[in-house]
């Protein structure tokens, strides 16, 4: 081997594209010089290399008659293995290496890129064998081959590029071409349960062996259960977040189902699908290509809701005073059956939609779980008496309908007169109005503490039409008296210009302990020109009257306040009753 500077052979090496570089080969260009006078004559290199600092660790062009261009094109490459460097390959090709004085050799070749690398030509070498003696020359720094100019051919001419950077490429990983879209992704609920359609497509140039995995984790660490289904098969495939697909040609697509239930909790996860894949031309010493898709999944709750939470009247009679029950030995023991009063209360649920895409949401049936009683109270939902059984009710985006489920309740002992307190929630069972009816999520939305007043006298309003004539209602106020305490009240009935009434304008009743009595009047409204004081309440059109009644007890100089027990029956902040009349 033999370091001179007075080597007549000038060589230098380039790489075309020299910054971040994405691709399947880089091209390069060799250029080679006989710095010689004529009259040395001319020489024949037996072999040149390039020596590099990355898995490739030469380009080896070794010296076969051909042409006498000065440009010359390097497409048969070999690819080897380097027998000094296991998991190093080496390229190897021919060219005419003759060399006259002052001539320039050209070459062109594209060195093929298998994975992220930084390709840095370091060093070169040239080879003269001759009869009983080789020699040869090591350019051994980057610097003594870097290229200044890049040589271009323009017909017979030959023009020159200067070059910023001359013998170092930034290879850049290479993209995978296979595609994972979810194309019906979009806004998910709190415990829906969700299938997302999972489109794989091989965009390779080959074949590809494929496996996906997924995965659903929060900020927390918490994830989701997963499973995979085929699209054309309703068995499950997998459970475990990862499937194995196997071979899959090029340009083929498939699809497959990622079914999951979503958190009953508002939340936002991240889902991650990624594509593991080999090419049919990668070696086991390769390693595998990956494509993955991230996506930030939020779970929000498709409805909220705000109760009201009123009393109705109770058809059941009361208990006869002289023959009453025995109070319970044990007022504790939930067993025993309940001896109180039974009392009805009506919770109307106000359910808006929280959906924001404009998406009509479909309510099939609403119910109250009592998840627990405070006091010495039992409740059981009257079950056959709320709104939702009539039909599935389509509650638009940001829309909002009501509903109405009755309950009863009853105290343990006709003498516990406690408040108790009610830990309800209202089980709504929706789907999406695109979806068939069977597939349907139950939602339990908490509803807040209620209260069971204590058992004191109340008056409760309610309203029906008077016989036949359309122009009167009767309005009833049940006084019910639920202690064991004798009660005497003084009822008046103030007039009004809004209606005229028949009934007594004041009266006195007297009430036993534990029983109730009715009194009532026949309204009739007068009627007002221009639709004066008309309103349009749930598609109707009527108006509000304000009777007034007053109760109090005189032993206790105290006013009983009148309480709506009944739709079309309302009261306000300051204690009044309104009562709705349909317009004519």
């Amino acid at each position: 081997m033999l370091q001179t500077d007075c080597f007549p052979v000038d060589l230098t090496f380039a790489f075309m594209d020299s910054e971040g570089f994405v691709g399947d080969s880089a091209a390069a260009q060799i250029t080679v010089k006989l710095d010689a006078s004529e009259k040395a004559g001319s020489i024949c290199l037996s072999e040149l290399r390039i020596h590099f600092g990355s898995n490739f660790r030469n380009l080896q062009i070794s010296h076969a008659e051909s042409t006498n261009d000065v440009f010359s094109t390097l497409n048969e490459l070999r690819e080897e293995h380097d027998p000094s460097h296991p998991m190093a390959k080496s390229l190897h090709c021919t060219a005419d290496l003759r060399l006259s004085p002052g001539q320039v050799r050209i070459y062109n070749v594209s060195i093929p890129l298998r994975e992220a690398d930084l390709l840095n030509a370091t060093e070169a070498s040239v080879l003269l064998k001759g009869k009983g003696a080789s020699l040869e020359y090591l350019y051994s720094r980057p610097t003594d081959i870097a290229a200044q100019t890049w040589f271009l051919q323009s017909g017979d001419n030959t023009i020159t590029r200067v070059r910023s950077q001359k013998s170092v490429i930034t290879v850049l990983p290479k993209p995978p071409k296979m595609q994972i879209t979810i194309p019906n992704l979009r806004e998910c609920y709190t415990g829906e349960n969700v299938v997302l359609q999972v489109d794989l497509a091989n965009e390779e140039d080959e074949n590809a062996d494929v496996s996906l995995e997924a995965k659903m984790q929060n900020d927390e660490g918490l994830e989701v259960s997963l499973s995979w289904h085929a699209d054309d098969d309703e068995a499950t495939r997998s459970t475990d977040g990862s499937l194995p697909i196997g071979a899959m040609p090029a340009s083929k697509c498939l699809t497959h189902r990622l079914a999951f239930t979503a958190p009953s909790e508002f939340s936002s996860y991240t889902l991650t699908v990624t594509a593991v894949y080999r090419l049919a031309s990668s070696s086991d010493a390769d390693p595998p290509v990956s494509k993955t898709l991230t996506l930030e999944v939020p779970f929000v709750s498709p409805f909220e809701a705000n109760y009201d939470f009123a009393p109705r009247l109770h058809a059941e009679d009361y208990p006869d005073f002289f023959s009453l029950p025995e109070p319970p030995v044990d007022s504790e023991n939930d067993n025993q059956p309940a001896q109180g009063i039974e009392q009805r209360w009506c919770l109307i649920s106000r359910i808006a939609s929280f959906a924001s895409n404009a998406e009509a949401l479909v309510i099939e049936s609403t119910l109250v779980v009592v998840n627990k009683v405070t006091g010495n109270v039992k409740c059981a939902p009257d079950d056959g008496h709320h709104d939702s059984e009539a039909s599935p009710m389509v509650v638009e985006a940001q829309g909002m309908v009501n509903v109405s489920h009755i309950l009863n309740t009853r105290r343990m002992s006709l003498e516990d007169r406690r408040a108790a307190s009610l830990d309800l929630s209202l089980a709504v069972k929706w789907r999406r109005q695109d979806t068939a009816p069977g597939t349907t999520t139950t939602l339990l939305l908490p509803i807040p503490r209620l209260t069971v007043p204590a058992a004191e006298p109340r008056v409760l309003c309610t309203k029906e039409r008077s016989g036949d004539d359309p122009d009167i209602v009767a309005i009833h106020y049940t006084i019910e008296n639920p202690s064991m305490h004798f009660l005497n009240l003084s009822m008046t009935m103030e007039a009004s210009n809004d209606f005229a009434f028949s009934g007594p304008k004041f009266r006195s009743v007297s009430l036993t302990p534990m029983s109730r009595a009715r009194l009532s009047y026949n309204i009739l409204v007068f009627e007002k020109g221009d639709d004066e004081g008309v309103v349009e309440v749930n598609g109707q059109r009527g108006r509000w009257i304000m009777p007034m009644l007053r109760v109090t007890d005189p032993y206790f100089n105290r006013a009983l306040r009148v309480l709506d027990a009944q739709d079309g029956v309302t009261s306000d902040e300051r204690g009044n009753v309104g009562i709705w009349i349909e317009a004519k």
